[in-house]
């Protein structure tokens, strides 16, 4: 467990288990949520990793770390997350998914989904 301000946050078993899977597989690319209004990013988690045989769509829901798998349409900003993610965004905000700078370093590589992970909390 990490400390991360003023609350610990761990990666579900089954969060962990969906990047395992993809531990063999080349990380393509990894998106987050950008608020182009804001000139910010608009989530600190809500992303998407994209590994050379499909996507893993991470968000924080309610406190707690959520992932889905299945390609993700970028076009879609944050429609593609679940009902149940509160953007908090004002309606008719600019959303748009960017290229996250800060885990730039791992696209093109395989095995560090340990990493990838950990950099989530």
């Amino acid at each position: 467990m990490k400390m991360t301000g003023d609350t610990a946050r761990t990666i579900p078993d089954d969060v962990c288990a969906a990047f395992m899977a993809f531990d063999d597989d080349y990380l393509a690319d990894v998106f987050r949520l950008w608020d182009c209004d804001l000139k910010c990013w608009h989530e600190p988690i809500a992303m998407i990793f994209r590994f050379e045989r499909d996507d893993i769509l991470v968000w924080n829901e309610d406190g707690a770390l959520r992932c889905r798998r299945g390609a993700v349409n970028l076009d879609e900003a944050e429609n593609v997350l679940p009902s149940s993610f509160k953007t908090g965004a004002a309606e008719g905000s600019c959303l748009c998914w960017a290229s996250d700078d800060l885990r730039r370093r791992f696209v093109g590589m395989t095995n560090i989904c340990r990493e990838l992970t950990g950099s989530l909390i």
